[in-house]
């Protein structure tokens, strides 16, 4: 965690220049107080700065919807819990009676939900409890 090197009294404010979802979610989990978009550092800076001076988490306003876990379809957990567990597009065409271009579909639309691009980053972020995305993301079962 960031804090434990600076020191908890700290406040830390970071400037990116773009930020995906679960860059936000890693960025509290990590312990930062403000988030600015490189883009709007004129007009967003010091008033980051001052509210997180009084104890508030400042985020930029598109992104506080970024707190959240992706909102996936039952399917779309279903595949997922599939593709943690190692199967095949066609193994997981199989367990679900689906076709493969079916699932195929639903990992497509997991992945963007996720923002990720494949199935071993989709596999990491889901199982990695640093993303933030909470053990109720998915309920693997075997």
């Amino acid at each position: 965690m960031l804090k434990e090197h600076i020191g908890p009294d700290c406040k830390l404010v970071i400037v990116v220049e773009r930020l995906a979802r679960r860059d936000v979610r890693r960025a509290i989990h990590e312990g930062v107080d403000g988030l600015v978009l490189w883009s709007q550092v004129r007009t967003t800076l010091a008033p980051t700065i001052r509210a997180v001076l009084a104890g508030q988490l400042v985020l930029p306003r598109e992104h506080g919807a970024n707190l959240e876990p992706p909102r996936l379809s039952v399917r779309e957990k279903q595949v997922l819990s599939l593709v943690v567990m190692g199967m095949s597009n066609r193994e997981i065409a199989t367990q679900l009676y689906i076709g493969e271009t079916t699932v195929k579909t639903h990992l497509s639309s997991a992945f963007r939900k996720l923002d990720v691009e494949s199935r071993g980053e989709a596999a990491r972020v889901i199982s990695d409890p640093s993303e933030g995305l909470g053990t109720g993301i998915l309920s693997i079962t075997e």
